[in-house]
């Protein structure tokens, strides 16, 4: 079995006059407008797929896809969802406080600077906290700065333990530009958390039936705004979306749930 699209190639070619059977993976945000690869990547990649014995996407996303290019038998796609562990301890916090958080790698296709000139439209007694690392992180610094936010109170960098970041906070926003499966969203589901996430194919999937409200453009700064405040007013219904985000993880996306439909 191979995920990553190099593995991929190799394990297609590896398995000539054998009778090994090759599992490859597919990326699932792949026909996302946002996702960029070159022709000859595409290429490789369309190669290790067709001879592959399955392909796993962990969306259905993906499967569109897949399922669109030629001579790739669709009955040998499966879609696999990425499991995720259920906490110990998770709970929605009341509206008291308002903290926003939001967790990912700091990259421009995870497009945290559209939720940053958000939050600097709301109102001063809200808390925004961002948990990651990577390339962005300098870009996203100055970008603070230039909104009169202090980037050592917002920024967390890499952090260990995620349920104490999600326990912290009461709204989660998601505003990527793309996805594969979106992990962190998951992980804020199934700790109870009422989730914003951009209008992406990939991330209304993870969501499942939801409010409007629950959903906004990623990249226009004004709607997340219109949907943050519009959760802040609705507390019991906030806390009522955060239950069913909860369930749906429980029963769709847990990995003791997964193991009993594909072991």
């Amino acid at each position: 079995q191979s995920y990553l699209s190099g593995d991929n190639i190799l394990c297609a070619v590896a398995k000539f006059g054998t009778n090994t059977k090759h599992i490859s993976g597919a990326r699932s945000d792949y026909g996302n407008k946002n996702f960029k690869r070159s022709f000859s990547r595409k290429f490789l990649d369309y190669f290790s797929w067709l001879l592959s014995d399955k392909i796993i996407s962990n969306n259905n996303s993906g499967v569109k896809y897949l399922s669109k290019l030629c001579f790739i038998k669709k009955e040998k796609i499966v879609v696999i969802n990425n499991g995720i562990r259920i906490p110990n301890r998770s709970g929605f916090n009341d509206m008291g406080k308002v903290t926003i958080g939001c967790l990912g790698n700091l990259h421009d296709y995870k497009n945290q600077k559209i939720l940053i000139e958000a939050y600097s439209k709301i109102h001063s007694d809200s808390e925004l906290l961002i948990a990651g690392d990577g390339i962005e992180r300098e870009n996203i610094i100055d970008y603070l700065k230039s909104f009169n936010i202090e980037p050592q109170k917002t920024l967390l960098g890499k952090i260990t333990d995620v349920t104490n970041f999600y326990n912290s906070i009461n709204i989660f926003v998601h505003p990527s530009l793309r996805e594969g499966s979106p992990n962190s969203l998951l992980e804020a589901m199934a700790h109870k958390k009422l989730c914003i996430v951009s209008n992406i194919e990939e991330n209304r999937e993870a969501l499942g039936e939801s409010p409007d409200e629950c959903f906004f453009e990623p990249n226009d700064s004004n709607d997340l705004v219109k949907k943050i405040n519009f959760w802040i007013k609705k507390h019991e219904y906030a806390k009522e979306i955060a239950k069913k985000n909860y369930l749906r993880i429980k029963t769709k996306f847990s990995i003791s749930e997964l193991i009993k439909s594909h072991g």
